[in-house]
């Protein structure tokens, strides 16, 4: 497997990777080199999006909901029919 990834990465001249242990893993399998790697940190800012900042009062806003209101959760049958649920459910 190492040789398909390192066939593949020998023809780039740059390689983006999410994390520094997956960086240190394609350096010690000789898949690339480390003046090759560089880190792309792609994922979601965990400190500017904690959990610590919801406000419910927003939500309800951008999603044009009433306070109190929930949406409706529905579920797609097996004959390809969508059927409404007698609940409601909570946030999505």
């Amino acid at each position: 497997m190492w040789m398909v990834i390192k066939f593949m990465h020998g023809a780039a001249d740059l390689t983006l990777l999410p994390s520094a242990a997956i960086s240190r893993d394609l350096q010690a399998a000789e898949v690339i080199t480390a003046n090759r790697i560089r880190l792309w940190n792609k994922g979601v800012d965990s400190e500017s999006f904690h959990p610590r900042f919801c406000n419910c009062e927003m939500r309800m806003r951008l999603r044009m909901m009433r306070p109190g209101e929930q949406p409706d959760v529905g579920r797609i049958m097996d004959n390809g029919e969508a059927e409404q649920s007698g609940t409601k459910g909570g946030y999505i």
